[in-house]
């Protein structure tokens, strides 16, 4: 039989966004032809936004037209959000490392759902930030991200797996960019990120050849992401690339070029999820500054080495990480999993090699809780590195591997 054409689409829409925001969403009107999974992929687009309680639509129809009806409902405790982050590891020999971040989100602060962010973090990271984030159409197609930030931040340095140096980062920068998104799971983006500041060493020695910290970069990237659930996903991928000139004219103390890229794949079967993931980045001139050089250490990222405890021009990270679901408890999931991992940093091109591979692991407790998912686990890696720690976030899911992404 013929397609049925859609002869009326009626959003019931009670929240800020408006109404021609959420229909481009939908990408379904009237004179198409009815498809329901068109129509279904369109509310889970919609959906995706995050800001709703509910999106529901049904199909009506008579002897002479068929069209469709959707409900939006809001969110009853938004559009105003708290965040939390938590970062608390122990290893027993280089000492512990603690990090709390605390964020107030205002979503929908104008009818093209316009976001705005502020940031207050202590422990080693302390800092402020605010970011806005606003659509420039109603489809939500083209934006603009721009943001501002104040750091105080304090690195170990170390020499064959011993410290050797504590240094304090103090500075300001900004950061801006602006993009399009790829359907409904994509985007793409350019823009510029500049920090300046000073580093004094407060521990130990270390050699800088300059004590001062100056990021100016121009970027661009692409962003996939089709993952089930951000905190404990079951199915789906996410991934990126991206490329970084850091000019003089921009900000930086010289010229290099630095390109990164992740990805991470899920699959369950039954309570059972594996996630994989690989990430990778390289200085071409091996010629980045310390400020800029890529680090791995910490939960999910060479588990049982120290927080950022190896750093250089180029590194690679592969993981695998399972987990069981324990609990199906509607607010707070448990689960228990471990996790292996194999990489390592360099600082020459010429001697990056898969044959002096670190390894690490993890065992950990889960939970999926209302202020994001928490997770007890204890590390280990070769040589005798151990690390107990209490992470509030997903460690498994790559976010940047640079000192200040």
């Amino acid at each position: 039989p013929a397609a049925q054409t859609i002869r009326f689409v009626k959003i019931n829409n009670e929240s800020e966004i408006s109404t021609e925001a959420i229909r481009k969403r939908l990408g379904v009107s009237e004179g198409d032809a009815l498809d329901i999974e068109r129509i279904e992929q369109g509310i889970a687009a919609i959906y995706g936004l995050d800001l709703f309680q509910r999106v529901d639509y049904r199909i009506e129809s008579s002897e002479s037209d068929v069209g469709i009806e959707v409900d939006v409902i809001p969110k009853h405790w938004g559009p105003s959000y708290l965040q939390f982050g938590l970062e608390l590891s122990e290893d027993f020999s280089q000492g512990s490392d603690f990090n709390l971040g605390i964020a107030y989100l205002r979503t929908a602060v104008n009818s093209l759902g316009g976001e705005w962010r502020a940031q207050l973090d202590l422990g080693e990271r302390q800092g402020v930030s605010f970011d806005w984030y606003q659509p420039l159409d109603s489809g939500s197609r083209f934006f603009i991200d721009t943001g501002l930030r104040v750091v105080r931040r304090n690195f170990r340095f170390f020499e064959q797996d011993d410290a050797v140096a504590d240094v304090r980062v103090e500075g300001w920068g900004g950061s801006f960019s602006a993009g399009a998104e790829i359907g409904q799971s994509g985007e793409f983006r350019l823009g510029w990120n500049r920090f300046t500041g000073d580093a004094d060493v407060t521990v130990g020695a270390v050699g800088f050849d300059d004590d001062s910290v100056e990021i100016g970069e121009f970027y661009g990237g692409l962003r996939y992401d089709r993952m089930d659930n951000v905190n404990f996903p079951r199915q789906g991928a996410a991934g990126g690339i991206g490329a970084f000139w850091s000019r003089e004219a921009a900000g930086s103390r010289s010229n290099f070029e630095q390109f990164a890229g992740a990805l991470s794949v899920v699959r369950s079967w039954g309570e059972y999820s594996v996630l994989a993931g690989i990430e990778g980045g390289t200085t071409p001139g091996d010629d980045a500054p310390l400020e800029s050089q890529f680090l791995l250490g910490g939960l999910g990222r060479l588990s049982g080495y120290a927080a950022n405890q190896h750093s250089g021009q180029h590194y690679g990270l592969a993981s695998v990480t399972a987990y069981r679901r324990l609990s199906q408890n509607l607010w707070s999931p448990t689960y228990a999993g471990l996790s292996v991992e194999a990489g390592n940093t360099w600082n020459d091109s010429d001697l990056v090699s898969t044959g002096d591979l670190r390894f690490g692991g993890s065992v950990f407790v889960g939970t999926d809780t209302p202020i994001g998912p928490l997770y007890l686990a204890w590390g280990w890696a070769e040589g005798g590195n151990n690390t107990a720690y209490l992470f509030l976030g997903n460690p498994f899911i790559s976010e940047g591997a640079r000192p200040l992404d």
